[in-house]
């Protein structure tokens, strides 16, 4: 019986995976960017082969926190893809594409996404 043990931390996964920093549409940008939010981009927008085999075998992979802008581009640009997606935490956008604010919270507007 095969037992694997990780005692890394996802942080240094993430460093490991030599993330290249990536806006929502995929082209790079100068944007500061979390390690998480490169490793979700790089996810979305250049899953490795693993990824895709693990997609074409049911599994579902979770975004959190994209911009609706970012989430319509994603669904129009890998819509082979959509049934392995789910995006919670989606931020609302204003016209000119910037986040809209909550004026009571100061937090970014987020979609309802119907679960309490």
């Amino acid at each position: 019986m095969w037992k694997t043990t990780i005692a890394t931390s996802l942080p240094t996964l993430l460093a490991l995976m030599h993330c290249t920093p990536l806006s929502a549409d995929g082209p790079p940008t100068t944007a500061p960017q979390t390690n998480t939010e490169r490793w979700q981009l790089r996810r979305l927008h250049h899953p490795t082969p693993a990824e895709l085999d693990r997609e074409s075998h049911g599994s579902v992979f979770i975004y959190e926190n994209f911009t609706d802008r970012s989430v319509d581009h994603a669904m129009d640009t890998h819509f082979e893809r959509i049934q392995s997606m789910m995006f919670i935490g989606t931020i609302v956008t204003g016209e000119s594409g910037e986040e809209l604010i909550d004026p009571v919270t100061g937090e970014a507007v987020t979609e309802e996404d119907g679960c309490d």
